[in-house]
């Protein structure tokens, strides 16, 4: 049994739930389908925030990446809030993503509720059902610590992402996202460009970028 608080479950406000599950087995992370690789980045982000560090994952599908991270949260103890944003509706220029929603017996925001439940950690998320531009205009300046982008991979779009995500980022907080890999040639491009742009170092690990904003860094204001 679920019990949920709080705003409409469909409305495109955040909403954060408060949860009563029946003792079972719990769903590791693992055991959803999607594209992870950034384990080590969760555990990064995580370890360095303050007690009541902001998290914002834009691009979540069925919350395989916010399962982790999630739970990795709960662990530390800390009051970390986690946002997660999405339209749960897939991207429409990507294949695999329409391939796999017609198969999809429920819908995919369902079946993100689900998996959140199961896997113990639907209290601590906070799903924002919008696009990603419509979502950062929530956000004031500097105001997250932890940013990470896997929303639509084409070059207008991630720089459309950049552009409108990377204000929102503290001063020493991190801004990351996914797929910089010859795969995604409009991710690498976008990302690129953005990096000598606003002369910012960029990190590499595995199929992920990441970018530290500083005071010298530009496009904050």
């Amino acid at each position: 049994m679920v019990e949920l608080s709080g705003q409409n479950a469909n409305s495109l406000e955040s909403t954060r739930f408060e949860v009563t599950t029946r003792p079972g087995r719990k769903l590791h992370y693992s055991q959803i389908q999607g594209w992870f690789t950034w384990e080590w980045l969760c555990d990064f982000a995580v370890a360095r925030a303050s007690a009541r560090a902001h998290f914002v994952e834009v691009g979540a599908w069925r919350g395989r990446s916010t399962a982790y991270l999630a739970r990795r949260i709960k662990e530390s103890g800390k009051n970390i809030r986690l946002d997660v944003v999405d339209t749960w509706k897939g991207t429409s220029n990507e294949p695999e993503h329409s391939r796999l929603l017609k198969k999809m017996r429920k819908p995919l925001y369902q079946q993100f509720l689900t998996n959140m439940r199961r896997a113990d950690v639907l209290d601590l998320v906070c799903p924002v059902r919008r696009t990603s531009l419509s979502a950062a205009t929530r956000y004031a300046k500097q105001c997250l610590d932890f940013v990470f982008i896997d929303a639509d991979h084409t070059y207008q779009a991630v720089q459309q992402d950049l552009a409108a995500w990377f204000p929102k980022v503290r001063e020493g907080g991190v801004f990351a996202g996914h797929d910089y890999s010859g795969n995604w040639p409009g991710v690498v491009q976008a990302v690129n460009e953005f990096a000598t742009k606003h002369h910012l170092r960029l990190g590499l690990h595995k199929d992920c970028w990441v970018l530290r904003p500083s005071s010298a860094s530009t496009g904050r204001v």
